[in-house]
């Protein structure tokens, strides 16, 4: 199975299409740049609101932590959702960040936690949803909303 896949991102890669290595996608480039830009807004807004920042992007098992920040004695896992108005969403931020998606930060916090042993009195995960104005995501910030809390963590 592994040759295959190697096989097919060869090709995608020579025939200038997405794959591993490839030419990337304009419209998941124009995600990933948001993305990024969202996530040092919501890092500059952490820091501004007295959270220490740990670090960021960290890989950890099969998922990614957006930021790893201290709070006092507590160590905050922020999941950082960004994104450009569409007009006709009827979804808000917090709604943005589903189940899933905080299923698996809980993983990878707990896979940090585990590797690390970071010496801290209590973890949670907190949300952070930038929405960007339609068009301009590199000028204006439409709304920045920071979660505290959306879920806990059990150390064991």
């Amino acid at each position: 199975m592994g040759r295959i896949r190697d096989w097919l991102h060869s090709a995608l890669r020579a025939a200038g299409l997405p794959g591993r290595g490839g030419a990337s996608h304009p419209a998941a480039e124009r995600r990933r740049r948001v993305g990024k830009v969202g996530e040092r807004a919501a890092a500059r807004y952490l820091r501004s609101q007295g959270l220490e920042i740990v670090a960021r992007n960290v890989r950890e098992g099969r998922g990614e932590i957006d930021i790893v920040a201290r709070q006092g004695s507590s160590l905050v896992f922020v999941e950082v959702k960004s994104w450009t108005r569409g007009g006709r969403e009827e979804v808000t931020g917090l709604e943005k960040v589903g189940p899933d998606k905080l299923r698996a930060l809980r993983r990878s916090s707990v896979s940090f936690l585990r590797k690390y042993r970071h010496a801290v009195e209590a973890c949670r995960i907190d949300a952070v949803t930038v929405e960007f104005e339609a068009g301009g995501w590199r000028r204006r910030i439409r709304e920045l909303a920071w979660y505290p809390g959306v879920a806990t963590l059990e150390r064991d």
